[in-house]
């Protein structure tokens, strides 16, 4: 793991990458579905600055770059707009391409979810809110940048480039 991660630095400019992931659902008690784990499938933009992009968007909107990013909600850079490190954990930066329709499969307790309850996780999902309260403040509404920070642990694969990560182990939900 510690290789994959080193081999990130190298990344020169903004580029795409095709990534698979999971992670836990954190879906609430009164769904009753029990364990809820999503592998996630998508095309992404790696090593984007997100200030930078913010504001180019806002340009080509014909309003004025005025966007200031905060820093990190939690870490540090490893590799700025490349990796975050916080405590022993390593996160990837990526950002969704727009129009991209990430292939999501959902298990519940293990077990591939059956079409009731992925209805149940995405009506669910559709009452979250969604986008930047900061980029909509600066007049960005649509189109927004949109972040993610992916727990190395929990990578399956990652191409980008010549870097063409795979899990060595089983992939267990």
């Amino acid at each position: 793991m510690m290789n994959f991660i080193k081999s990130l630095e190298s990344v020169k400019g903004c580029t795409f990458c095709g990534i698979t992931y999971r992670s836990d659902v954190k879906a609430p008690k009164k769904l009753g579905l029990g364990q809820v784990t999503k592998v996630v499938e998508l095309n992404a933009q790696f090593n984007y600055d997100y200030e930078n992009a913010v504001n180019n968007r806002l340009e080509k909107a014909g309003m004025a770059r005025s966007f200031n990013a905060d820093s990190l909600p939690f870490g540090s850079w490893l590799y700025p707009n490349k990796v975050i490190q916080y405590g022993s954990e390593f996160y990837v930066r990526i950002y969704c391409v727009k129009g991209q329709h990430p292939d999501t499969t959902f298990y519940v307790n293990g077990r591939p979810a059956t079409d009731t309850e992925v209805a149940t996780i995405k009506a669910w999902q559709a009452t979250l809110s969604k986008g930047s309260a900061k980029q909509s403040a600066n007049g960005l509404t649509a189109n927004q940048v949109e972040p993610r920070s992916i727990n190395v642990k929990n990578i399956i694969a990652f191409k980008c480039g010549a870097i063409d990560y795979h899990e060595k182990v089983a992939v267990a939900v």
